[in-house]
């Protein structure tokens, strides 16, 4: 991850596979570790697979996260942590602290 190579692939294969829950996960990861918390939320929101994977709703609560929005947060891990996300119930824990203290 990070090298050219990796990019050129993950390139590749937002062409072919623009909708598979992979390569949106990596496309918002990218736009996190960039800063964009804008494109990352945007591009997990349009996405149809959304309410089946998991990883994409946790994506999405830490994207909810890093733009001020705890609540949303908190509304996308839930959801994640149902569908079965132990990574997102960690992260339910982590916001709901954070809005406790709101």
């Amino acid at each position: 991850k990070g090298s050219v190579d990796y990019k050129r692939v993950m390139d590749a294969a937002a062409r072919y596979f623009p909708d598979k829950p992979a390569v949106l996960n990596d496309r918002a990861l990218d736009a996190l570790g960039r800063g964009d918390t804008a494109e990352a939320i945007a591009g997990l929101e349009k996405s149809g697979e959304m309410a089946q994977q998991p990883v994409l709703l946790n994506t999405l609560g830490v994207a909810y996260a890093g733009a001020g929005e705890p609540l949303k947060a908190e509304k996308a891990f839930e959801r994640a942590a149902a569908a079965g996300s132990k990574e997102a119930r960690h992260n339910l824990e982590q916001v709901r602290g954070v809005i406790d203290q709101l």
